[in-house]
């Protein structure tokens, strides 16, 4: 699917799945949260913390994807560049930075 991707080439997939992860995280917290209003203190913290896990894994993947030859945050770059719907796309299948052209 992203064989030609500058993130696959340099080995940087790990980062992208684990930026998933967080939004995956953070969506099942929002979805608990909504169905069990009524939370007792474990349930809180439980919330708590994973809701702030998975942010820090969505922003792990926003700041340490970087392109290998220039330094570059790419998904900075292109959450910039890019329309709001396309930059994850974008981001994926990008086969050269749009900086350095390598």
């Amino acid at each position: 699917m992203f064989h030609d991707s500058l993130i696959k080439k340099s080995g940087q997939m790990w980062k992208i799945y684990t930026m998933f992860l967080g939004i995956l995280v953070i969506t099942v917290s929002l979805i608990f949260w909504l169905t069990y209003k009524q939370l007792n203190l474990f349930e809180a913290y439980f919330l708590l913390i994973s809701l702030f896990l998975g942010s820090l894994c969505m922003l792990f993947g926003i700041f340490y994807i970087r392109c290998p030859y220039c330094g570059i945050h790419l998904p900075q770059y292109f959450i910039k560049n890019e329309s709001y719907n396309l930059w994850l796309s974008t981001l994926l299948n990008c086969s050269k930075c749009p900086i350095c052209k390598k």
